[in-house]
């Protein structure tokens, strides 16, 4: 047997190139999906930790003013005056709702909802330029005292038992990945784990 004619290799073939290409690819088609999931879940534990954030300043505000956040009318945001005088309907979606909670909350915790805040995010609201507490999604989060909950015995609003949740205190709740006001159910994450 002649030990010269046989060749020494020195490399890799191209189908085996391709065979590892085409693993790699199969493996990255599999986790990209999940990494997905995984930013997603992360951004759901963001948002209830700054709801949770969010329900110790409203406490806090209790404290100093022997009351939850009622009032339209905030005077100091952040150092700049604002008076948002329109009348909330204290559905999610109202804008004055949310830009007075917003301002109410920086009032009380000015680093974690102050200007600088990444938290808040600048916004129109009947032609003034109002910061709002955002999700993680930008979507502003919604504020409803419990004085000014839509719920009567026997109502048809989604609430899912014969009292509103936290009927002594306030509902804080985001809109969710669906970016869809379900007030404070389905894919909302709210202060009040339902």
């Amino acid at each position: 047997m002649d030990i010269t004619s046989r060749r020494s290799r020195q490399g890799f073939t191209l189908i085996e190139l391709l065979v590892v290409m085409m693993i790699l690819a199969i493996l990255m088609g599999l986790l990209f999906p999940i990494l997905g999931i995984v930013k997603e879940s992360g951004r759901k534990t963001k948002t209830a930790a700054l709801i949770a954030n969010a329900g110790s300043a409203i406490e806090r505000y209790r404290s100093l003013n022997a009351g939850y956040p009622e009032a339209v009318t905030v005077t100091n945001v952040g150092g700049t005056a604002v008076a948002l005088t329109d009348t909330p309907t204290w559905t999610g979606s109202d804008p004055f709702n949310r830009a007075w909670f917003s301002a109410a909350i920086a009032s009380i915790d000015s680093d974690a909802f102050g200007p600088a805040s990444a938290n808040m995010s600048e916004m129109q609201v009947s032609g003034q330029d109002v910061r709002l507490l955002v999700d993680s999604w930008a979507t502003p989060i919604n504020y409803r005292p419990y004085t000014k909950y839509e719920w009567t015995a026997g109502s048809t609003i989604p609430i899912r038992s014969d009292e509103p949740p936290n009927p002594d205190s306030f509902q804080i709740w985001s809109c969710g990945p669906n970016a869809q006001d379900d007030d404070g159910l389905k894919d909302d994450i709210n202060n009040w784990g339902g």
